[in-house]
């Protein structure tokens, strides 16, 4: 939105009626201001200055209307450039952005060297993903009004954006000299530093910014995102507090705020910001989940049990909330796992796995899978076809190679593109499918020798689903090798909070009977060790497929 809009012409025409709804305006009162123009409308249908100063009032609202832009297309032709201008905004607030780099270049036809409109095209380019088009403007507008902080500050920020930094730090220094006051009031001089990751600075302007004006919704937005990135949790805590004073605060300016309340264990007071958020993202789903484990780390079980039983309630038609608060609530019918959940966990974790991965300290996956495969006496360099069900980032990944060499193929299959991005920077596999385990097994008859899944049947309740699809996918006598998280439970299997089944050993060795699966060779070994050095354990198991007549 262009910033510091007036009315288009105040009392020129309308007499009294245009003085009450510019009077509306002034105080804020924009809704009543819009009906006031409404009804100046009814007198002088085809009156420019009350078309365009009623989209004010919406662009001030942050509420425009499709409807009533649609009509105002009617009197385009009429329009000055800030009419234009009006209508880009409008335009942009309802993202239709290519048409309303349309109306945008329209003023800055009328009016080249308008700052607005230069400042809201560069905006626009940027959404667009324009990114050459972007430059070339920024340049051209730079060279004709360089002396204007504004667009000192605005190829400032995209040199930033174009990982030119020293370009960017000399643009800001000549802003500064320009104008210091307004400049320390700019949302494009922060949004420049903290793309060059000068959150330090940010925070050093930003105070100096609050000596002069200390209601400034920009500055300490700012300064909220600064102290987050810094770690100073309760200064970021206090100034998204005061920002949310000034003015509305948007669904990713709570995102933050609440990382900065998790961080200071205001567990319960994060929890019922973010619930505020009505669209449930990734980042969110991720975020309140930790509050909630942290809840119960820290002795709040009752208290995260009630959250979680009103956040399953709230959002009943999430099928992901509703599967990990019925396993943090200890549900019996929590059931399987829904794609959409694994999928998003493994996204979110996907760098994670990654480092975990290529540490040994932590993980010991891959160290399980050399072990069974030295004791079943897996030949090497046979060339089997091998399948990775459950690759993640490719942690088996070099093992499994050995076995496919010299003319076998390595296939690695996971549900996270994310985490198979990683895996195929690794330069091993021979082919990487993104796919659910279950189709992706359905979907072949008999194609592999080997099949290994490491810690990704911890998803699925009832394995026998996932035997019967494995044992279609493998060859006659193929061998599947696969890990279960460890269970001393009596019952078949169970669910923790995190959403994790493990399986009891004697379970398992029942549903692979049914399948015709003989064991070749079954261990109990540490898998993994948590940062606060508790152990999880798993049971492995290899198999091998039989023919239906065997017994």
């Amino acid at each position: 939105m262009t910033e510091n809009k007036d009315l288009t012409q105040k009392t020129t025409t309308g007499g009294s009626g245009q003085s009450r709804a510019v009077g509306l305006f002034l105080l804020g009162r924009y809704k009543e201001a819009a009906a006031a123009y409404d009804e100046l409308l009814r007198q002088d249908p085809d009156n420019i200055v009350f078309w365009t100063n009623k989209v004010v009032c919406f662009l001030q609202m942050y509420k425009p209307d499709s409807v009533f832009f649609d009509q105002m297309l009617g009197h385009v032709n009429q329009l000055p450039a800030q009419g234009f201008l009006c209508l880009a905004d409008v335009l942009n607030g309802l993202e239709r952005r290519e048409e309303a780099l349309i109306f945008v270049n329209k003023a800055l036809e009328i009016e080249p060297d308008n700052i607005e409109a230069c400042l809201l095209k560069a905006s626009l380019l940027e959404n667009l993903d324009r990114s050459e088009e972007l430059y070339l403007f920024v340049e051209a507008v730079y060279s004709r009004l360089k002396s204007d902080e504004r667009i000192l500050c605005l190829a400032a920020f995209y040199s930033a954006l174009f990982w030119n930094m020293r370009q960017s730090e000399y643009f800001l220094k000549k802003a500064l000299k320009v104008n210091k006051y307004a400049v320390l009031q700019s949302n494009l001089f922060y949004a420049s530093l903290s793309a060059a990751g000068n959150d330090k600075k940010v925070a050093a302007f930003g105070a100096q910014a609050l000596d002069e004006r200390e209601d400034n919704p920009v500055v300490w937005l700012a300064l909220g995102d600064a102290y987050v990135n810094l770690g100073h949790y309760a200064v970021a805590v206090d100034s998204y507090e005061k920002l949310s004073e000034l003015t509305t605060v948007t669904d990713e300016i709570k995102l933050n705020w609440g990382r900065a309340l998790l961080k200071e264990k205001r567990y319960e007071q994060a929890f019922d910001l973010l619930n505020q958020i009505n669209d449930v993202s990734d980042d969110l789903f991720i975020l309140m989940s930790e509050i909630l484990f942290k809840m119960r780390q820290v002795g709040l079980r009752k208290e995260a049990c009630e959250k979680a039983s009103f956040w399953r309630l709230s959002r009943p038609l999430n099928v992901d909330i509703e599967y990990l608060c019925s396993a943090f609530l200890n549900d019996q019918e929590t059931g399987s796992a829904p794609l959409t959940y694994v999928r998003l966990i493994n996204d979110a974790y996907a760098l994670e796995q990654a480092y975990q991965t290529a540490n040994d300290k932590n993980y010991f996956g891959a160290a399980i899978l050399d072990q069974i495969l030295d004791k079943i006496k897996c030949p090497i360099g046979q060339s089997m076809n091998v399948l990775d069900a459950g690759c993640g980032t490719g942690a088996a990944a070099d093992i499994l190679k050995d076995v496919s060499r010299p003319k076998g193929c390595l296939t690695g299959v996971d549900i996270s593109e994310i985490a198979l991005d990683l895996a195929s920077d690794r330069g091993v596999y021979d082919d990487l499918k993104e796919d659910d385990m279950l189709s992706y097994f359905n979907a072949c008859d008999e194609e592999y020798d080997l099949i290994v899944c490491l810690n990704s049947l911890c998803y699925f309740s009832d394995l026998a689903v996932v035997f019967k699809a494995a044992r279609k996918a493998l060859k006659p006598n193929g061998i599947f090798i696969f890990t279960v998280l460890n269970s001393s439970s009596e019952q078949a299997y169970s669910v923790d909070i995190y959403g994790c089944y493990s399986h009891n050993a004697e379970y398992v060795d029942r549903c692979l009977m049914a399948e015709n699966f003989q064991k070749q060779h079954h261990l109990n070994d540490m898998l993994w060790k948590e940062k606060q050095g508790e152990k999880v354990y798993c049971d492995a198991f290899a198999v091998q497929k039989r023919n239906d007549t065997d017994q």
